[in-house]
């Protein structure tokens, strides 16, 4: 921590040159410095949220955002990072702070995620000053990155009626010409266009958009779309029925049981009671309230013998009733298996990833040898081979698609890395993470997960308990627990707020010594995943392309990072990338 610290004072020491503002007091404004000569990072945190909270339109509040940016960064204060890039890219986009962190950004590209992250959790937590703020921040970053900022059409989408709702109409109009291009050159499949036109309709009221797309809302672009038009109803429109239910929908989607609750006591059974019943079922349930659960299940089974409901009722009422005895096999099964992972030595597996709407397969082999610093990945989209990368000591080999030779290299290559984090939330519950990048050697890859293998949520039985009972707070329910050939499957329910038959299952198989051998999450899917010492390992790689060996000097960073760029836009839909 001493040479984050000693590397974060030089920062600021540097920075403090280029923005200093003349005749300051020493007490103006909390100084960086002052908090962490006394090795007290959360001080300075406290001191400079307070200052921004009280004094938000102070001219120092740049400064005061972009120091706890830079403290936040350097002892991984994640939140606190978030936080303040939203409010140098928004709320201070014209200052001198904010344009030099524009400035580190390598590309159009890399800036626009991070507006799109923000578009994502102004929908999750609406404020009504965003699109004004938006519309602000986007403007500067226009400057900076020209017309490349707009070359996504989704962005754009979502960006046109945040234009709207600050009153921006003759940009939006603008906006909208440069959208149409984009969306004619979308696959059929693709449900963005019919989603822009949805949205464009001017014959059609708030409400019945919000409704026809509300039907689309599996789709990120038409969720936004909707949940901004909710947020621009009036209360007396909001009061609709149907208004009213598509809210409470949108909620048990965000997760916000105890506000979808609030709205579905309201509704009247006339219509869709059955569906409204289990609602309101699972709703208690996951606020932690089985009795009154249980009664409208009852209600429900009652009142709808031949309802299709009653399937995901009847699942409901299992996992309410076996959720102790689950929770405690669910417990030792993650607590076994990030124990196994955390000792491992060599692993190797495949994953499978289904894209929608095309069904495309695409596959992805990988193996690692920490003893033997070795690291090996193919990928492939409809069993044609789109990349293949070997490091070892001996040196590395490389094929991408359409090269007629595989590159060589007498030294080892970088090994590309994934970071995974599990934090519990400020505002409660847990915050997921996953960053990538390149590292020197398999044991840096290792290494860069060893605070997530370690932590107190997959190795300690309170931990493990109360990540599951977060879990069962945001609406999933722990399954049955299966039991075949020595083998365990445990499955995470998630009931659909719509449609009876559209539960999906998280699926983990656990062998006999406790490791993780397999699992499927939504469209992603991990098999035969094995892992242990290096010397019991025998790896089973996927064969190369025949083709000529050309040696070369060395794989620069640039090159890997393209190739991981370009990788990963067979994992996105075209309205995504």
């Amino acid at each position: 921590m001493n040479v984050g610290r000693t590397a974060l004072h030089s920062c600021v020491s540097i920075l403090f040159a280029l923005f200093s503002i003349s005749a300051i007091a020493e007490n103006d404004y909390p100084r960086p410095e002052k908090y962490l000569d006394q090795g007290d990072p959360a001080g300075y945190t406290l001191a400079a949220r307070n200052f921004l909270e009280k004094q938000p339109n102070s001219g120092l509040a740049p400064r005061v955002a972009f120091d706890l940016l830079m403290v936040a960064t350097v002892f991984q204060n994640q939140p606190q990072v978030e936080k303040m890039q939203e409010l140098l890219a928004l709320d201070y986009p014209q200052s001198l702070q904010a344009r030099y962190f524009r400035s580190t950004f390598a590309n159009a590209s890399d800036y626009r995620q991070l507006l799109s992250g923000l578009i994502d959790e102004f929908s999750r937590e609406q404020s009504p000053t965003f699109p004004e703020h938006f519309t602000q921040g986007m403007g500067a970053a226009m400057d900076d990155f020209g017309d490349q900022l707009l070359d996504d059409p989704d962005f754009l989408l979502k960006s046109v009626y945040l234009l709207e709702a600050a009153g921006e109409v003759r940009e939006k109009k603008d906006l909208l010409a440069r959208l149409k291009p984009m969306l004619d050159q979308l696959d059929q499949d693709d449900d963005l266009a019919q989603i822009a036109a949805l949205a464009a309709d001017s014959q059609q009221s708030k409400s019945k958009k919000a409704i026809a797309l509300h039907d689309f809302s599996h789709n990120q672009a038409a969720q936004f779309l909707r949940d901004l038009l909710l947020f621009q109803m009036t209360e007396d429109e909001r009061e609709e029925p149907a208004i009213r239910q598509i809210s409470a929908e949108a909620s048990i989607q965000d997760k916000k049981f105890a506000d979808a609750l609030a709205l579905l006591e309201r509704q009247p059974l006339s219509e869709d009671g059955d569906k409204i019943i289990f609602q309101r079922a699972w709703s208690h349930a996951a606020l932690g309230q089985p009795d009154n659960a249980r009664e409208l299940l009852a209600q429900l089974e009652a009142g709808y013998p031949d309802s299709p409901w009653l399937a995901p009722a009847r699942e409901l009422q299992e996992a309410m009733e076996q959720y102790d005895s689950r929770l405690e096999v669910f417990t030792d099964a993650l607590i076994g298996a990030a124990g196994a992972l955390a000792e491992l030595e060599a692993l190797e597996g495949t994953l499978l990833y289904t894209r929608a709407p095309t069904n495309t397969p695409i596959t992805a082999y990988v193996a690692m040898d920490i003893g033997g610093n070795s690291f090996e990945t193919q990928l492939r989209r409809s069993e044609e081979l789109e990349l293949a990368y070997r490091t070892a000591p001996e040196g590395a080999i490389l094929y991408t698609k359409g090269e007629k030779v595989l590159r060589r290299t007498s030294e080892p290559g970088p090994v590309p890395s994934f970071k995974v984090d599990l934090q519990p939330s400020p505002e409660g519950g847990f915050s997921f993470s996953l960053s990538a990048n390149l590292v020197n050697d398999v044991d840096d890859l290792v290494r860069n997960n060893r605070s997530l293998l370690e932590s107190p949520f997959l190795t300690t039985r309170e931990g493990a308990a109360e990540l599951l009972n977060y879990l069962q707070q945001s609406g999933f329910l722990l399954g049955k627990v299966g039991q075949r050939d020595g083998q365990t499957t445990l499955k995470l329910l998630l009931p659909d707020a719509r449609d009876p038959e559209a539960m999906t299952s998280e699926i983990f198989h656990i062998n006999a010594t406790g490791q993780l051998v397999g699992l499927a999450i939504g469209d992603i899917e991990v098999r035969n995943m094995h892992y242990g010492e290096s010397e019991s390992m025998t790896f089973s790689p996927p064969e190369w392309p025949p083709l000529d060996t050309v040696m070369t000097k060395e794989f620069s960073a640039g090159l890997f990072f393209s190739i991981i760029e370009n990788m990963a836009q067979l994992f996105m839909a075209p309205s995504e990338n």
